[in-house]
């Protein structure tokens, strides 16, 4: 097999037979109907329908092969010439298998074999007027425990230049149409029997089906006009899935009653382990979002929603007003919007607490047989719904801190619509200068400028402390210092929300008088007057940061990072101050001059004379007596 030369060639992947993908789809809609991020399944399933039914009109059969069109997006971005990429792919294919001929031979008949099944042709690159032209590069899947297919051609349709799209990013993806199944995390084979664990709990629940489950009413509303209407959601979570229920409660002068409205699980995710509260707290999530579908989707006029749970870690991460971790601050963020629209709508809401064995979602979550469920609360709920609220056992259902934790008695959450305002612009410039110092002698003079204009009006300033600023034209350290303290503080308004995640309480960092963070260190106690006693804290990203790290690379005659890491640690305290350190001084155009280049070759002095002057044999002769 020849070296691959710069010939061009388009492959064409034939994808195999389709699914029935409106059945499946369908079913997946349902499954998920009213526990999914939009409320509306039918959103954004136009496009999909219309790709599916592009899919089926244009979709043929040749030759036994089905052939299709790309599913090119309305509005994609152009595609840029990849085919220097492509070709420098398949260079470096061809070169890793130099010390594999036969894996190249293989891999080589594998093309050949799609280019003689028509499965790719060679295209003239000159044929097309039309920019959607890409060049798919292909790679070798090598596994060698395979016993029939050892080697496969896989095409990267992801493959793009830095900036660039790919043709997967010009394509719709269309609907998922494949399900997720439990049995496949056991790895069966289509043909392989069932284990006899599996076997067992198989014959089991074809032996509950024999149980006659209870009538379920078609009308669960009141014809009373004086009737009125709540909606319960009960919500929990096992190793294997997490759940919700529903329940609508008719509350009529002579009678209350409730019945079981809509019921949804979801699989807990499997490539990575998930605690148990936060499980919970997805359960919480679903029984918002099921709520939320329907209150919209029911023609009753709803006044109140109760949200119930057995987590008494999920509800207080609901309640919470410190920063919490990513994955549970992703998750509670979507709740409180939600109650936000629940409480815009004059409706009330409110989280209760609810031990297991009168969570009716407990059984969606662990299993319930047929025969259990003839008399079991899944139907109805638990009997104090049919109560007043105000007689629900408070021990039991109403949500309460735990002693010890706090002074209140109950938590209801009131949550409200909040515009967030722009992110907060300092009048001071920390991009018109390149120089620290330059910046803090600027700042000086800009409040030496502004204590006589105050001076000359007679308004105090409500916002700056001035008292340290004098009438003269020279700077002094103390207005050095105020200057420096004011940069700071500016730099804390800018970063506000960064520094709200931040870990202070770890840190045991306070605020000053002078409004700056400082963390205290076993160092407190020092008399030298050349550094900080209590470092101050500086958030990594800012402006000024950089301008401060530069200032003490220079000082320190362009010291290296762990010498800056060093001088900076006596006055401030940077989290991530290594890759900040790191990724400011390669900035440094003096040290990039001095660093980096190769060793010099040594300069080559004059030969001996014994080597350059004429001489009869053995004249000048060396003994050696070391041995060998």
């Amino acid at each position: 097999m020849n070296p691959p030369s710069t010939m061009n060639s388009s492959p064409t992947i034939n994808p195999p037979l389709p699914y029935q993908a409106d059945t499946i789809t369908q079913f997946w809609d349902l499954d998920r109907l009213g526990i999914t991020e939009d409320p509306d399944p039918s959103v954004d399933k136009d496009e999909d329908a219309r790709i599916l039914k592009r899919f089926q009109d244009t979709a043929q059969i040749i030759d036994g092969y089905l052939h299709v069109q790309f599913p090119w997006k309305t509005s994609h971005p152009r595609l840029a010439d990849n085919k220097m990429l492509a070709l420098k792919r398949l260079q470096s294919q061809f070169r890793s298998f130099q010390s594999k001929q036969h894996l190249w031979k293989e891999y080589a008949n594998t093309i050949s074999d799609y280019h003689n099944k028509g499965i790719i042709e060679e295209v003239d690159e000159h044929q097309f007027d039309d920019h959607r032209v890409y060049y798919i590069p292909h790679q070798a899947v090598i596994k060698e425990s395979s016993a029939t297919t050892k080697l496969r051609v896989v095409f990267d349709a992801s493959s793009h230049y830095k900036g660039a799209p790919s043709l997967n990013d010009c394509l719709h993806s269309g609907p998922a149409i494949l399900p997720d199944l439990n049995i496949w995390q056991k790895g069966y084979l289509w043909d392989e029997p069932f284990r006899e664990e599996d076997h067992h709990q198989w014959q089991e629940l074809v032996r509950n089906l024999k149980h006659p489950l209870p009538p379920i009413p078609r009308f669960i509303a009141s014809n009373d006009e004086a009737a009125t209407y709540e909606l319960a959601v009960f919500g929990d979570a096992s190793k294997r899935l997490f759940a919700c229920c529903a329940y609508l409660i008719c509350r009529t002068p002579t009678s209350t009653t409730s019945r079981l409205v809509m019921a949804k699980s979801l699989l807990a995710p499997t490539k990575q382990q998930v605690t148990m509260p936060r499980l919970e707290l997805l359960a919480s999530l679903i029984s918002v979002r099921l709520a939320r579908f329907l209150h919209s989707q029911l023609n009753l006029n709803i006044t109140t929603i109760h949200l119930f749970s057995d987590s008494l870690i999920a509800l207080h991460w609901l309640h919470s007003t410190r920063p919490l971790k990513r994955f549970v601050q992703n998750r509670v963020d979507p709740i409180r919007t939600i109650l936000a629209t629940f409480t815009s709508a004059d409706i009330q809401t409110k989280f209760y607490y609810v031990q297991s064995e009168v969570n009716p979602a407990d059984c969606a979550t662990r299993g319930l047989s047929t025969k259990e469920a003839k008399n079991h609360i899944w139907w109805q709920g638990p009997p104090f719904l049919q109560q007043p609220p105000s007689e629900w056992p408070k021990a039991g259902t109403d949500f309460a801190l735990p002693p010890g934790t706090g002074s209140e008695a109950e938590y209801e959450f009131r949550a409200i619509t909040v515009i967030p305002d722009k992110p907060y612009k300092s009048p001071i410039r920390f991009t018109a200068t390149s120089s620290y110092l330059k910046l803090i002698r600027s700042t000086a003079y800009v409040l030496k400028f502004v204590k006589a204009l105050f001076t000359r009006t007679g308004i105090p300033s409500k916002t700056l402390n001035l008292t340290t600023i004098t009438p003269s034209k020279d700077i002094s350290a103390r207005e050095i210092i105020t200057a420096e303290t004011l940069l700071i503080t500016e730099h804390y308004k800018e970063c506000e929300t960064t520094l709200k995640r931040l870990p202070l309480d770890h840190l045991n960092a306070h605020r000053s008088s002078d409004g700056l963070i400082r963390c205290p260190n076993r160092l407190d106690n020092t008399r030298t007057s050349h550094q900080s006693p209590t470092p101050i804290l500086l958030l990594p990203e800012h402006r000024l940061v950089h301008l401060l790290v530069m200032y003490y690379h220079k000082t320190h005659y362009h010291a290296g990072v762990h010498s800056t890491i060093a001088s900076l640690r006596s006055s401030y305290l940077i989290p991530s101050i290594k890759s900040t350190v790191t990724k400011i001084l390669r900035l440094c155009t003096i040290c990039k001059k001095a660093q980096g280049h190769a060793y010099r070759y040594p300069e080559m002095p004059s030969l001996p004379p014994e080597r350059v002057n004429r001489s009869r044999p053995f004249q000048n002769v060396g003994l050696d007596y070391l041995g060998p």
